[in-house]
């Protein structure tokens, strides 16, 4: 044994500024909403570990005029954004995650084609 190669620890949680792929399943009154969560990458604004319901706060980019209304512009820590762009997750809801937003598109593009 010559050499041993060290690797970072892989990261068990998201953090805030990773982006993620979310699942719609909590409270969906709409599925063009659902098909928008579900199919577009988010990047993690915020964290609220003392509310527990919702922590993770997901900004989205793009999003369609029709489904505009489900989203919000303010974060519990005083920050704004100018737009109404966040919307709150749970940690189940988030089913991927990475620093890497090549990595997410690579899996939202097999899942398109069912690869």
């Amino acid at each position: 044994m010559k050499h041993l190669k060290n690797f970072k620890s892989i990261q068990s949680t998201p953090q805030i500024n990773d982006y993620v792929i979310c699942k719609e399943e909590t409270y969906c009154v709409d599925d063009r909403l659902a098909n928008f969560i579900n199919n577009n990458i988010g990047q993690i604004a915020e964290i609220n570990k003392k509310d527990g319901e919702y922590p993770y706060v997901i900004k989205y980019e793009n999003i369609p005029d029709d489904i505009f209304s489900y989203f919000s512009d303010i974060l519990k820590n005083n920050y704004k954004y100018d737009i109404r762009c966040l919307r709150a997750m749970d940690r189940i809801e988030i089913i991927h995650f990475s620093k890497n937003k090549e990595d997410l598109e690579t899996i939202l593009n097999a899942n398109k084609y069912n690869l």
